[in-house]
């Protein structure tokens, strides 16, 4: 019986006319959360501390947070992820290589770029650097290929795309990525590319951020929806016209 007396009252169009509203103010409140997210991560790029050991719950947290390790590299278990091209359209190679630390722990270095003929590390043997050192990087997390990216190839050491997992199990290191930075002008890269030194990123983590942008539009349709709404169902409904027959 009450359906009976509801249905009467109840108007299809202001019903739809609630969804509008709801939408764009989802919206709104998802951009906010990612321009949170985007000011965070710029954030952690900003001073540095020493790696220690690997923390499931912490770490992956922290990508591209600045970190400074020690220890030996590895060149006989190194990786080249590409082709990939610098800014200036050459081609060439990511090295990574598993650093060995004091602990006997080991995690993977993104060393930097190197030209296309010093692919093989026989062509640089000054990228070969024997002893301790230490490497100042950010921290990162595995890649995400797109549709058109190829497969890895583990077995033959052809790698397109940084699969952290992957390269991890089989160079026995934790998977745990660094990639080197440099502060160095740009202007000696040329002295680099031509020893085979392998030239890490900058250290500027450059994050568009046009968040806001979207959140103030996103909450102006909602504002302006909900008007619309507000003054659709305060209109009284219209009434059917009640047409008078003439008798003859």
């Amino acid at each position: 019986m009450l359906l009976h007396r509801l249905l009467p009252h109840l108007r299809p169009r202001p019903l739809m006319t609630c969804v509008p509203p709801s939408v764009p103010r989802t919206t709104a409140l998802t951009t906010v959360w990612r321009r949170t997210l985007t000011t965070e991560t710029s954030s952690t790029t900003s001073g540095s501390y020493t790696v220690k050991k690997r923390n499931e719950t912490s770490l992956d947290d922290y990508e591209y947070r600045r970190v400074k390790v020690k220890g030996t590299f590895r060149h006989d278990q190194e990786m080249l992820v590409g082709p990939r091209t610098r800014g200036d359209g050459v081609v060439g190679y990511f090295l990574i290589t598993p650093l060995q630390r004091e602990d006997g722990s080991v995690i993977l270095v993104k060393r930097g770029w190197v030209a296309l003929d010093k692919k093989d590390k026989r062509n640089r043997p000054d990228s070969l650097v024997t002893g301790p050192v230490e490497v100042e990087g950010l921290l990162r997390l595995t890649e995400q290929p797109n549709s058109f990216t190829p497969d890895n190839d583990p077995e033959g050491n052809q790698w397109y795309w940084v699969d952290l997992d992957t390269m991890a199990e089989l160079s026995y290191s934790q998977n745990l990525l660094v990639e080197s930075v440099s502060d160095r002008p740009s202007y000696h890269d040329h002295a680099l590319i031509e020893k085979g030194i392998p030239i890490g990123r900058s250290p500027v983590v450059e994050v568009r951020n046009s968040h806001m942008q979207y959140i103030i539009t996103w909450y102006a349709l909602s504002a302006a929806t909900t008007v619309m709404l507000w003054m659709l169902l305060r209109k009284p409904p219209s009434r059917p016209t009640k047409i008078k027959r003439s008798v003859v």
